[in-house]
């Protein structure tokens, strides 16, 4: 599994993402160029070791780089279901 990815984080401006700009539940509330975190992935070995926590510390450090004015997150209980 060497060289091989062990997570990812879905983040992209909002207006990339078809389904939010169709959404009647989460809807636009300004007008900023919004950023989404619409999802992770970390690979199963690799759960519980922080890997979720440094995803979001590279968005955060992109967001300061590039001056992005806004994130929204869409978090979800999955109440330990799958």
């Amino acid at each position: 599994m060497e060289g091989l990815p062990i997570g990812w984080i879905g983040f992209s401006p909002r207006n990339k993402f078809e389904r939010l700009l169709r959404s009647r539940v989460i809807k636009t509330i300004d007008g900023l160029p919004v950023w989404s975190l619409v999802c992770f992935f970390i690979h199963k070995n690799n759960r519980g070791q922080g890997v979720a926590k440094q995803l979001i510390v590279g968005a955060k450090d992109f967001i300061e780089k590039y001056d992005i004015p806004a994130i929204e997150c869409y978090p979800v209980d999955t109440k330990g279901e799958k």
